[in-house]
């Protein structure tokens, strides 16, 4: 756009905030003004607006203040979507910069200092220059930027005293940059597009152990006393990576999604660290550099405690192995109208039914066998366990309400 704060009119009653006056003579803007620091948002409002009934109609249209990138499945598609789009502002009175504006469609573009590559779907920065911020365009940027963001906040620079102070650069600062010293750092890139599959995994802790369930499949433990008397915030966190540990296999090479009811360990895991505790940023550090070699990305999705019963109640260690169990007389009942099952799941040395079983604990760290199989499982395991003898194709004699 040609001045962009030209194109938005300031009502007239209230153009008298805007006045000034040089060499006796008094002005005022009629628009609005370059440099007012309401400016820029305002003008971005009033696009968003304008540009609404086209978003609407279907059309995508990334927008930054007057910068604005129009998307589509094609080449010809673009072509429409762009005449479509110069049509409907012009009308509404925006001159448009033709000189610095390009109408060609094209599969790799500059936008706001960034490479776009639809052909390989990656964003990087562009070589000749660097972008105000490149945190979020380059692998763990923000996490990498973290040390030295805890650097700054420990000077106590004061905005209104400290502008022309001077630092020395320590020891400190210099190895919080050392991944900014790496030319490939900045030319890995970051994939661009939506993910259609993630695989998902549900964890939760509480202060005695911990619990997750993933596609059907449990794990659980309890926690040492010294980990006991840890935050909870951190077991939350903990319990994340031991999950993604143990259902590794499983995961390894997709996208993963974790769901979990703890909101400080969900913004540890989506914005890549923190800055109040040292303890739980070294945590987050550590599973992020770990989960970025293993998957393709990882994001994490708060889950209110309500809906969150199964991992709850793993973690919880309840119910007990001795409170799910029948009485030998009606599990014989069982035996003589479906037959004997020859494996006992989700149970124990005490109250086991058949020559073999499968602890709650262990029960997805090996494969079913394809026999008659019997199980009391917990409440919030009744799915999870219809779900795998479905997939695997089993014979289940099942006790539930």
């Amino acid at each position: 756009m040609l001045h962009i704060t030209t194109h938005i009119s300031v009502y007239p009653p209230h153009r008298k905030f805007l006045r000034f006056a040089y060499q006796g003579v008094y002005y005022e803007f009629t628009v609005l003004p370059f440099g007012l620091a309401l400016s820029p948002r305002t003008f971005s409002l009033c696009a968003e607006a304008a540009l609404a009934p086209l978003s609407t109609a279907g059309l995508r249209i990334l927008t930054y203040l007057d910068d604005w990138l129009i998307l589509a499945d094609s080449r010809e598609k673009v072509m429409q979507s762009t005449a479509r789009v110069l049509a409907h502002v012009t009308a509404l009175g925006f001159r448009v910069n033709v000189s610095k504006s390009n109408f060609t469609p094209v599969q790799n573009v500059i936008f706001l200092g960034l490479e776009l590559n639809s052909v390989t779907m990656r964003a990087r920065l562009k070589q000749e220059g660097l972008m105000a911020s490149a945190v979020h365009v380059l692998p763990l940027g923000l996490l990498r930027m973290r040390a030295f963001m805890k650097w700054v906040l420990s000077l106590h620079f004061s905005p209104l005293h400290d502008l022309c102070r001077s630092v020395t650069v320590t020891r400190t600062c210099t190895a919080t940059l050392r991944h900014w010293r790496n030319a490939e750092f900045y030319t890995r890139g970051t994939s661009l597009g939506a993910i259609k599959l993630r695989k998902v995994v549900t964890t939760d802790a509480s202060l005695t152990g911990w619990g997750a369930t993933q596609e059907g499949r449990i794990v659980n433990g309890v926690w040492t006393s010294t980990l006991r008397s840890a935050h909870i915030n951190y077991l939350e966190l903990l319990t994340v990576w031991k999950a993604l540990k143990h259902f590794l296999p499983r995961l390894q090479g997709h996208h993963v999604l974790v769901r979990c009811d703890n909101t400080t360990a969900v913004a540890h895991i989506n914005r890549q660290g923190g800055m109040r505790s040292s303890k739980l940023h070294a945590l987050a550090h550590k599973l992020l550099v770990w989960s970025r070699r293993h998957f393709l990305s990882l994001r994490a999705t708060h889950v209110p405690g309500i809906l969150n019963r199964g991992a709850d109640l793993l973690s919880r260690g309840n119910p007990l192995y001795g409170e799910w169990r029948l009485h030998p007389q009606t599990v014989d009942l069982l035996w003589a109208r479906f037959g004997q099952a020859a494996v006992d799941l989700f149970a124990s040395r005490e109250n086991v039914h058949c020559p073999m079983f499968f602890s709650l604990r262990d029960d997805d760290a090996h494969p079913w066998p394809n026999v008659l199989l019997y199980a009391f499982p917990p409440l919030c395991l009744i799915s999870p366990t219809l779900a795998r003898v479905k997939e695997q194709s089993l014979t289940l004699i099942l006790i539930a309400p």
